[in-house]
């Protein structure tokens, strides 16, 4: 009997303790607004890729990517032809140098400024395994040490993963005239 009751004591302390019957305080809304939806097709894919460039928001970035969860196939980055010399890193790029690359770009930006992406789509094609998009691009913010405009073209892999959403799975780059491309920022960043 005393062994019952110094376990029921026990329960009533804990119990009472955790404050199990009161309500929480509601968390502030985040700051940060997401325009990410789940991309059924590669024009959203795209759109997400903006909105996640031009927000600064890490995760919709790195959502755009594939997640071997869902598809087994493993991120591939193709560097435009010379960027390695200069930036050897590139070589062996993975989605992690890519999480690691928008991070430090994200905090490298002036306050008030943010990341402006433009691209037009030069070609699409489709087989029966993935899509393939080649873009235009323009992408331009400012920096204390980056600051400036890359230009230049990007072929796209993009598969479709369990979920029925589009990623990109290999991504090329190619530079363009005598512009810095997306491979020298990624260098340049990481």
């Amino acid at each position: 009997m005393k062994k019952s009751f110094s376990i029921l004591t026990l329960l009533v302390g804990l119990i009472a303790g955790c404050d199990l019957w009161t309500t929480r305080s509601p968390e502030d809304p985040s700051n940060s607004t997401s325009n990410f939806v789940p991309a059924s097709d590669p024009e959203t894919l795209f759109q997400n890729l903006k909105s996640a460039l031009q927000d600064g928001i890490v995760e919709n970035y790195i959502a755009c990517f594939v997640d071997v969860s869902y598809l087994k196939k493993e991120f591939v980055f193709i560097p435009a032809s010379g960027t390695i010399i200069e930036n050897p890193r590139l070589s062996s790029w993975n989605l992690q140098a890519e999480k690691e690359y928008f991070n430090e770009l994200i905090s490298k930006l002036k306050s008030g400024s943010s990341i402006t992406f433009n691209y037009t789509i030069a070609q699409k094609d489709y087989n029966s395994e993935y899509y393939e998009y080649v873009i235009d691009y323009a992408i331009s913010f400012q920096s204390s040490s980056l600051s400036g405009e890359y230009q230049g073209t990007s072929r796209f892999k993009i598969y479709v993963d369990s979920r029925g959403q589009c990623v990109i799975v290999e991504w090329e780059d190619i530079k363009k005239n005598d512009y810095d491309c997306w491979s020298e920022l990624k260098g340049r960043t990481y």
